[in-house]
Parts: structure tokens; C-alpha cells; sequence
């Protein structure tokens, strides 16, 4: 009877050990997990804020362009239809042209 009994208690040592060796693996295995949930957060929170400087910049592109549209006078009554100032433009590129040459 003592012979069963060591050789059980034996067993139950051998199912403990490998059940302390599985948690070991699984704390491990946790460990290195939330370290890479850690990083990817880090790296989310650095995307969001570059998001957010380029969601400031294009707003801030935005409201700039409507300022500079508000801010060009428009002329009417100058005397020059649109094809006159197409005409100027096509003489202010050529006399470009021709001085980088």
C-alpha cells in the first residue's frame, strides 16, 4: 500500500512541476505580450498625434487658402474681358521664356 502510495504522490509531484512549468511559459508568454501591446500604443499615440498636426495643418490650409480668395480684390469694370487677360498672360510667359534665355 505505501508503494501506491509514493507512486501517487510521486505522480501528483510530476503533474505540479509541469503545471509550475506551464504557468512559467504562459506568464512569459504574457510578459512579452503586453510589453508588444505596450509599443503598439506608443506607436498609435505617436500616428494619432502626426494625424492631428495634419488634420491642424490642412484646417489651417483651409481657413488660409478662403483668407487669401477674400483678400484679392477683384476689379470689375477694368476694361479687360477674359481673353485679353489670357493674351497677357501668354506675352508675360513668352517674355519670360525668351529672358531665361
Amino acid at each position: 500500500m505505501s508503494d501506491r502510495i509514493n507512486q501517487l504522490i510521486g505522480e501528483i509531484r510530476e503533474k505540479s512541476m509541469r503545471a509550475k512549468d506551464d504557468l512559467d511559459a504562459e506568464k512569459k508568454r504574457s510578459k512579452e505580450l503586453e510589453n508588444e501591446l505596450t509599443k503598439v500604443k506608443e506607436e498609435l499615440n505617436s500616428k494619432n498625434k502626426e494625424l492631428s498636426k495634419k488634420e491642424e495643418e490642412i484646417n489651417s490650409l483651409k481657413s488660409g487658402t478662403g483668407t487669401v480668395e477674400k483678400s484679392i480684390p477683384v476689379q470689375s469694370g477694368n476694361g479687360l474681358s477674359d481673353e485679353q487677360i489670357d493674351e497677357l498672360v501668354k506675352e508675360i510667359d513668352y517674355c519670360i521664356e525668351k529672358l531665361r534665355k
